[in-house]
């Protein structure tokens, strides 16, 4: 390299001038593209798209395609899958979050700080506004809210392959509703009721006898009998 000195004094190198103290404007980072900072929040709200379809469309065709209907009733675990569903909507807000840092951290040095949390709020924003709106879609797309619904209470293989299944009974009545469910199947018949005066006993289970039939028993294995279900009360009516 070939340094000379200019008739005021200063150093030159290649002929050309050197400041003392001058130094050079860092590179400008570029932002990153539209597609870059979208890509994360299009596939999170793919996944809520697609799970609240896919259980709406259940719902939809359900009953008419399996023939569901008071005395038919899709297993528990249909209703537990559909549940699960509800409460894996919330994760895709954790999903988003790694998809930023994976995706979109490594390239946006040129938002700056403000730009950068600024972004992350609005996408967390936006994909908190999907999971309620589909939370809400499957809550309708089940029937809405049901306070007087059956609900499940213990289920039971049976030595013949097939699964008992008891619920309370609807309504403002006490006393339990037993389906019966064949191996492999998505639904369960009703196979009998027992109406009970009270709704607070233990949950009893069901008892399959040598001929086949079924029973629901207390802790004591003692049959229960049907009694005369009380109507709505305050003092421990259902």
């Amino acid at each position: 390299m070939r340094s000379t000195t200019d008739p005021d004094g200063l150093s030159t190198a290649n002929g050309v001038y050197r400041t003392p103290g001058r130094t050079v404007p860092p590179e400008r980072i570029a932002r990153p593209k539209l597609r870059t900072l979208l890509g994360p929040l299009a596939r999170t709200l793919a996944a809520v798209g697609l799970a609240v379809t896919l259980v709406a469309v259940f719902d939809a065709i359900g009953p008419p395609l399996f023939g569901t209907s008071g005395t038919v009733r899709f297993i528990p675990s249909v209703d537990s899958m559909q549940d699960a569903v509800a409460l894996a909507l919330p994760l895709t807000l954790v999903a988003l979050l790694v998809l930023i840092t994976r995706r979109v951290r490594p390239s946006w040095g040129g938002l700056g700080l403000r730009g950068k949390v600024l972004y992350v709020l609005a996408a967390l924003v936006a994909q908190a506004a999907v999971v309620v709106a589909g939370e809400a879609a499957i809550f309708f797309s089940r029937g809405g809210l049901d306070l007087f619904g059956p609900s499940h209470l213990t289920s039971r293989w049976l030595p013949d392959g097939r699964t008992a299944h008891v619920y309370t009974r609807g309504g403002l009545r006490c006393g339990y509703d037993v389906f019966v469910s064949a191996p492999l199947a998505l639904t369960a018949t009703r196979a009998f009721e027992v109406s009970r005066s009270t709704c607070l006993e233990p949950v009893p289970r069901v008892r399959a006898n040598p001929d086949g039939s079924l029973d629901l028993v207390d802790a004591n294995d003692r049959p229960l009998e049907p009694q005369a279900s009380p109507g709505f009360s305050f003092g421990g009516g259902c």
